[in-house]
């Protein structure tokens, strides 16, 4: 993608108000989680919604988009492993790269 300065300080600006989870906690963390965002195709504002879902990774973000998701899809565990995962958020797991997000379902 072909970012502007202006489009990363907004994207930096929808990182920081997610906090650290999201962000990495430093300007040097933000800069490139950002340019991770951008390089994955997404604008601050389409970032910063996947973020409210709880998506804090952007190649998690983008492969959930690329499976026809949007930010408003609900994920869950598959029935016969969700014992397995309890207290541990879906979106949470797979950015976390503790389960596949294909694995998912929709709730």
């Amino acid at each position: 993608m072909n970012q502007t300065t202006n489009d990363l300080d907004d994207m930096i600006r929808a990182l920081a108000s997610h906090g650290a989870m999201f962000d990495g906690g430093s300007e040097a963390s933000r800069r490139d989680i950002a340019e991770d965002w951008a390089d994955h195709d997404f604008t601050a504002a389409q970032a910063d919604r996947w973020m409210d879902a709880g998506y804090w990774d952007a190649a998690t973000a983008a492969e959930a988009r690329d499976m026809g998701y949007t930010p408003d899809t609900c994920l869950a565990y598959p029935a016969d492993s969700a014992s397995d995962w309890s207290g541990m958020e879906p979106i949470y797991a797979a950015c976390n790269n503790d389960i596949a997000l294909a694995k998912l379902v929709v709730a």
